[in-house]
């Protein structure tokens, strides 16, 4: 089975977790008390819609990527980094960062295939984001939607270059860390 059914489940609760943790970068103004109340169900559904594929397709890029080449690889939600996001969300911190979610590749390996295939893992992730990027890019220069629907890819297009540049930052723990050091590996080692 190439996602199995505890991985969907991985999956759902980091997309309610992510959009719960950055609904309130979708504020929307509201006065009246039944107002409010559609206003945050609708607060939540953009911040699912924006943020979760930059987070879920990142790392499904990862996943596909490492099956595609041979390698077994499992998606998981970050518990710890999901509660790490929440407590920021609470103490109404200014900078929220933590990490939701990631994928386990198994089977480290020392031809230059694998060595290469290494190489090519990591840089999946950075290259989703660049990829939705792209899309949220076009869509917001040519305005082809309009309203909310704007809003959520102009939020889309920032979220996804700050991930991917981020991811790149070759920093332990980073798929640019793992992308560069499986690069020295392919030609040093």
């Amino acid at each position: 089975m190439i996602i199995t059914s505890t991985e969907i489940i991985y999956m759902i609760i980091t997309i309610l977790a992510v959009g719960y943790i950055f609904m309130d970068f979708f504020k929307i103004k509201s006065t009246e008390i039944q107002e409010l109340s559609r206003a945050g169900r609708e607060e939540f559904f953009l911040s699912v819609i924006t943020i979760s594929p930059a987070i879920i397709l990142h790392e499904l890029g990862h996943k596909f990527t490492a099956l595609i080449l041979g390698f077994n690889a499992t998606f998981y939600m970050n518990a710890l980094g999901l509660l790490v996001g929440i407590v920021l969300k609470f103490m109404n911190s200014p900078i929220i960062f933590f990490i939701p979610a990631y994928v386990s590749v198994g089977g480290v390996g020392t031809t230059f295939g694998q060595k290469f295939a290494d190489v090519l893992i990591p840089l999946a992730g950075p290259l989703m984001n660049g990829l939705l990027y792209l899309i949220s890019l076009i869509i917001t220069k040519y305005e082809l939607v309009k309203g909310k629907w704007y809003l959520s890819f102009w939020a889309s297009k920032k979220i996804n270059l700050f991930l991917m540049i981020l991811n790149m930052i070759p920093f332990p723990g980073t798929d640019g860390y793992h992308f560069f050091r499986a690069l020295f590996r392919l030609f040093v080692m």
